[in-house]
């Protein structure tokens, strides 16, 4: 398994390299405070102004300490998730080892290495949460207190949800619990949460502070349940045919505890069957936007590891039923399917490895990463240095500028109401920006008394949206 995810990273990192990597708007918010970090302006979006506006401390860090050593953030961000995402293949294999037949064990690994769906956002920590929430498990099962509690406080450094999955196997377990190891996983997590209070003034990011409230519960967990249980096997034309496949993939999932194995090993039972759904009800309470599936990566992941161990533990089951010369014909279809899972891998992470290019026009993908290039090449031509933008999808505009950014969603701009999120009007009447980008097209517009706005330039839709920048009127003053 090591020699294959090897082999994946290599290839995925061969052709990533002479692309351009596409990532989500939300991975530049990353990007830029880990750019800044490596210039020496510190953990911040923009200079001088301390909000705590990126979710995953470790996967910051990370790259600032990359960023520092003269690696662009944006590849060092791909580079380090296809390491994690081998990383987690192989420890997915060890895993299974221990509760299925080896040679199932390896189509377990080798079909999530080899399924770009589950991978996750190559720009964003999902990756790397995962590979930490798969060593933890590990540690925990093995007994090994001390290092399965410094994993634990680790992986809720690259995401605080990773709380909803550690505490529950920390607590309960024989040797996690014991307050000689505990100490580990509170120290680490006091460290962060006491610099996070000098540093930016807050105990939680301002992330959360925008986001909270704007998805209604069920309409959130409607979303959410669809994603998880997505199998992409029903073309989604036909609803009846997702339905069916959404209910096979649940029933999959809870086979997963009919494996014997699997009910002696407390973590990884917790792990596959109730947490993915803890996860997703978190969310749903909080009502982030809906769409940013990335979130709850985490719970797809293990969802689908549940399914694909509750299929291998039925065909097992099955199969131990043979008299051994039919189990022994076993052997070449099983040689035969490692061969087209490894052949369809080939081709698959070539396509996705060049799917991450510019030449990807979907709407996640390089259309919209595209038309914010485009707003800020323009900016940099044409706007004073300093000048102040309030805009609504801060990340790749704000990574490719210098100037200072006015968040109309709240992420990186401290103070932003939830009446004045992704209200532009009303932040540009309190805040008062030099300029604004607005999604269409407008002429001159009043934002509020005395305080009037003129277009200075308008980018045509392409596959994404049109947008036109404002100019605050000189007359108004400051």
């Amino acid at each position: 398994m090591g020699a294959l995810a090897l082999a994946w990273a290599v290839s995925m990192a061969a052709v990533a390299a002479n692309t351009r990597p596409i990532a989500s708007d939300d991975a530049f918010i990353s990007f830029e405070y880990a750019r800044n970090l490596a210039r020496g302006q510190g953990l911040v979006f923009n200079s001088g102004e301390r909000v705590w506006g990126f979710t995953s401390p470790l996967h910051t860090l990370l790259l600032g300490g990359l960023a520092s050593a003269g690696m662009d953030a944006v590849r060092a961000a791909f580079a380090t998730a296809f390491v994690w995402i081998g990383a987690s293949s192989v420890m997915l294999y060890r895993a299974g080892r221990d509760i299925l037949p080896r040679p199932m064990a390896l189509c377990l690994g080798a079909l999530f290495l080899l399924d770009g769906t589950a991978h996750g956002d190559y720009g964003l920590e999902s990756s790397l949460l995962v590979a930490l929430q798969l060593a933890f498990l590990l540690a925990a099962q093995a007994g090994w207190g001390r290092t399965a509690s410094l994993l634990a406080a680790i992986s809720c450094l690259a995401r605080p949800d990773s709380l909803l999955l550690v505490a529950p196997v920390l607590l309960f377990g024989r040797e996690t619990r014991k307050p000689r190891n505990l100490v580990w996983f509170a120290a680490v997590g006091l460290a962060w949460e006491g610099f996070a209070l000098a540093y930016y003034g807050d105990l939680v990011p301002n992330s959360y502070h925008a986001k909270a409230g704007l998805t209604e519960f069920r309409a959130y967990l409607a979303n959410a349940a669809a994603h998880v249980t997505r199998l992409g096997l029903a073309d989604p034309a036909y609803t009846g045919f997702v339905a069916a496949e959404r209910a096979l993939a649940v029933a999959l999932a809870g086979l997963a505890v009919l494996n014997p194995h699997v009910r002696q090993r407390p973590a990884l039972a917790y792990a596959l069957v109730p947490y993915p759904w803890l996860l997703v009800l978190a969310y749903s309470a909080i009502g982030s936007y809906r769409g940013h599936n990335w979130e709850f990566h985490s719970a797809r992941f293990f969802f689908l590891s549940a399914v694909a161990v509750g299929f291998l533990t039925v065909a097992s089951q099955l199969a131990g039923r043979w008299r051994k010369p039919a189990h022994a014909a076993l052997v070449a279809p099983a040689a035969a399917l490692l061969a087209l899972i490894a052949l369809h891998g080939l081709f698959h992470t070539r396509e996705l490895a060049c799917s991450l290019a510019a030449g990807d026009r979907t709407y996640w993908g390089g259309a919209r990463y595209d038309a914010y290039r485009q707003i800020a090449a323009w900016a940099n031509d044409h706007l004073p240095p300093g000048s102040s933008v309030a805009i609504s999808e801060v990340g790749t505009f704000g990574y490719f500028t210098d100037l200072r950014i006015i968040d109309v969603s709240g992420i990186v701009t401290r103070g932003i109401s939830r009446r004045e999120r992704m209200d532009h009007l009303r932040v540009m009447a309190r805040l008062k920006p030099d300029y604004a980008v607005l999604y269409g097209q407008w002429q001159d517009t009043v934002a509020g008394p005395g305080l009037r706005y003129r277009p200075t330039a308008y980018f045509p839709k392409t596959n994404f949206q049109d947008f036109t920048v404002m100019r605050r009127d000189s007359a108004d003053g400051p």
